[in-house]
């Protein structure tokens, strides 16, 4: 018996197994895309909701569009909201707003930004194929040349070269194929040079930082890629495999301050709002184009993901799946056979059907300990590669275990059924096994029926006759009394004995047919 089991669950392990590299090879990045609808949910769900105050939107909306007029403003224009959010006492000005084309202006928001230095932006084309590039890619980091493991920009929509700022980050997002952002690569590469993105300029000036540092994860707790400034200034930045930043969707929309940019040009700012604060311009309005899908909204604006990932920078909680998360997902599944290796070896204790809601089960401890880790810790452990191989290992060994149960009983009825009435061979392989003594009070009709003279008869007769006759005499009563609804207890010589309502099922009925109250069972014999 224990051979057997055996046997099943290490078929079930290797059907499991299998089962789960052939999804994987068919289906892709469907596991990938579960975890991140999963993770979708997560973000949703514990998403913060409190007063973020270091960090102010400033957004041209439709309001600002109404009363300032239609984008692109004047540079003069664009010039004074950067010295009207200076004179509020801002920090810093990150403009999530590609100043491209050179404009008659130009030198009026120059001179500005000389004054009051702000984060520029400019975004890289990632697609395969030759893109469009317009004006001058500027910010490169100062190392000697680009790693291979950041991606390499097809095309970019740049600064205009009148522009003289420095201070420039890219603002490409990476567009998963349900459309929703969900990464940011940290870097770009054009032409050998490094460009970083615009939340992690925009940290490196808000903390004096000179440079970054580009490593790899040192404990199997650290991300594949570590990312750091040369003065460790703040805390490092957590890079995947692919070179891009997790967006920490941790914060909920509502808990950003959102000014409108007609408000903040019209001096209507609450006084000591912006004192100190870091400020993220960018828009909001239709017309700009600037919308993005994201876990809390199908169509938000472009600056959220900037405000999410500034945020959780400042805070080191940039979330990635550490190196040893493919050793703890390897543990799971190990926890979770052996889950169902003790289920199936206590029988008594757990049916059958259970293991695979035991195996299901444990897919959603595995997604609750993802999103708990995700939640509290701003790791991404993943799930779904050790729920879906217990899953379908679980499955596959209660399949099994129900055809093994159904061949032991079909086997014990068989043998049963060669020396008891069929009745209570079915009733007795069907039962579950128990040491109490089942005994119950039940009213029956017998019958007793037998050849009259049959010793004389046979003693006159040869052997072969006398066989014939009672085989003939066997096979009629039985086919009689079945008919009956009776039940053949067993043949004695040349006598046959029968039995009504040995299953109970008699004093349930009536016969209407005879308008008698009684049970059927002394009508039948």
């Amino acid at each position: 018996m224990f051979r057997a089991r055996y046997g099943v669950v290490v078929l079930s392990v290797a059907l499991g197994l299998l089962g789960w590299a052939t999804i994987r090879s068919l289906t892709g990045n469907w596991l990938s895309m579960l975890e991140d609808r999963s993770g979708d949910l997560v973000w949703r769900m514990g998403a913060e909701r409190k007063d973020e105050r270091r960090l102010i939107l400033v957004d041209i909306n439709e309001q600002s569009l109404r009363e300032i007029g239609p984008w692109p403003w004047p540079r003069a224009t664009q010039a004074r909201l950067i010295e009207q959010l200076a004179k509020a006492g801002a920090r810093q000005q990150i403009l999530d707003i590609v100043l491209a084309d050179a404009k008659p202006d130009d030198a009026k928001l120059e001179q500005v930004l000389q004054q009051h230095p702000s984060v520029l932006a400019q975004i890289f084309a990632l697609d395969p194929g030759t893109g469009p590039s317009s004006g001058r890619p500027a910010g490169a980091l100062d190392w000697t040349a680009c790693p291979p493991l950041f991606p390499e920009a097809t095309g970019y929509l740049a600064t205009a070269p009148t522009l003289a700022g420095r201070l420039v980050g890219h603002i490409t997002p990476r567009v998963a194929p349900d459309g929703l952002v969900r990464h940011q690569p940290a870097i770009i590469c054009s032409d050998n040079r490094s460009y970083p993105a615009l939340s992690l300029v925009a940290l490196m000036n808000g903390t004096g930082e000179t440079g970054l540092v580009l490593q790899r994860g040192a404990s199997p707790l650290d991300a594949p890629w570590m990312l750091s400034g040369r003065s460790q200034a703040f805390p490092a930045i957590a890079l995947d495999e692919n070179g891009d930043i997790r967006i920490p969707w941790k914060l909920h929309p509502h808990s950003f301050i959102s000014l409108s940019a007609a408000d903040v040009l019209a001096d209507r700012v609450p006084a000591g709002l912006l004192s100190g604060a870091w400020v993220l311009v960018g828009s909001s309005a239709f017309g700009l184009h600037d919308v993005i899908a994201t876990p809390f909204e199908g169509a938000a604006a472009g600056l959220q993901v900037h405000a999410e990932i500034i945020s959780a920078m400042i805070d080191g909680r940039i979330p990635a799946t550490p190196s040893g998360a493919p050793a703890y997902r390897f543990i799971m599944a190990v926890l979770g056979i052996a889950l169902l290796m003790f289920m199936a070896r206590e029988r008594k204790r757990f049916p059958v059907y259970l293991v695979p809601l035991a195996a299901a089960a444990w897919g959603l401890v595995l997604w609750g300990i993802h999103g708990l880790f995700q939640i509290k810790a701003s790791i991404w452990l993943g799930w779904a590669d050790p729920a879906l191989f217990v899953g379908l290992s679980g499955l596959t060994m209660g399949i099994l275990e129900h055809a093994r149960s159904r061949v032991d009983r079909d086997r014990l009825y068989t043998h049963l059924s060669s020396y008891l009435p069929a009745p209570v061979a079915e009733a007795l392989a069907q039962q579950s096994p128990s040491s109490a003594i089942r005994a119950s009070t039940r009213q029956v009709s017998v019958m007793f029926a037998d050849i009259r003279n049959f010793s004389a008869y046979c003693e006159a007769r040869p052997p072969e006759e006398a066989a014939a006759v009672l085989h003939a005499f066997f096979s009629t009563a039985a086919r009689v009394i079945k008919a009956h609804g009776g039940v053949i207890e067993s043949f004695q010589g040349d006598a046959v004995f029968a039995v009504w309502n040995s299953d109970g099922k008699a004093e349930q009925q009536t016969t209407q047919s005879m308008n008698l109250d009684a049970p059927e069972h002394p009508f039948r014999t």
